[in-house]
């Protein structure tokens, strides 16, 4: 992800955060790349919203693993219209 003015490229390799100044004028430099912060980022690969940047390319918003949430709760109903059916009968 490019910062707005386009002087420095933002992007995720591993579980770290790195930064790379760009300056395209008298010729092409690129600085090599720094780590900003390292943890546990959620990336996926196909997507690019594992982390946004401000304007001014100095605060960042990052997806992280949460280690304490408690898992996801999955609850699978068979036969489920057949269910329906039966609360809502109008046989009286």
């Amino acid at each position: 992800m490019w910062r707005r003015d386009g002087r420095e490229l933002f992007y995720v390799a591993e579980d770290r955060l790195m930064a790379v100044d760009v300056d395209i004028a008298p010729r092409l430099d690129v600085r090599p790349p720094r780590q900003l912060f390292t943890g546990e980022l959620e990336f996926d690969s196909r997507s690019t919203s594992a982390f946004d940047v401000s304007l001014d390319g100095q605060r960042f918003l990052v997806m992280t693993r949460a280690d304490d949430a408690p898992p996801a709760l999955i609850q699978i109903v068979v036969s489920w219209f057949e269910e329906l059916e039966r609360l809502v009968s109008t046989d009286e």
